[in-house]
């Protein structure tokens, strides 16, 4: 379960006047669209692991995993899958965005709001 997990995600286009485009090649389609007059509203979800499921963080647990499933038949999974579950899931994030239209043509973020939790 150790390789499943989030690996640690910070966007880096969740600032004011990026272009929708750019937003959209880092975090993916919208999952919904609204269009107001001379705005835009998207909705996105992502998920950041944090810094508990950093390369090498990984790496050692799945090494331990592996070595106490050796040692007890894969008995020692009852306690490593809820630890996984519970102790290294990732932080779930909605993200929504106001666009305006820019005199170049393209939308920009003009305000951004990123809530964390389900």
């Amino acid at each position: 379960m150790a390789i499943q997990q989030p690996r640690p995600f910070t966007p880096h286009t969740l600032t004011t006047g990026t272009k929708r485009v750019d937003i959209i090649g880092e975090l993916g389609h919208p999952i919904t669209t609204e269009e107001h007059t001379n705005s835009l509203t998207d909705a996105y979800k992502y998920v950041d692991g944090g810094s508990k499921n950093n390369g090498s963080s990984k790496t050692v647990r799945i090494i331990l995993y592996t070595g106490g499933d050796i040692f007890t038949c894969w008995l020692d999974q009852v306690i490593w899958m809820p630890a996984e579950k519970f102790g290294f899931a990732g932080t779930d994030h909605t993200v929504t965005i106001d666009f305006t239209k820019n005199e170049d043509g393209f939308w920009c973020a003009a305000k951004i709001e990123d809530k964390t939790g389900k």
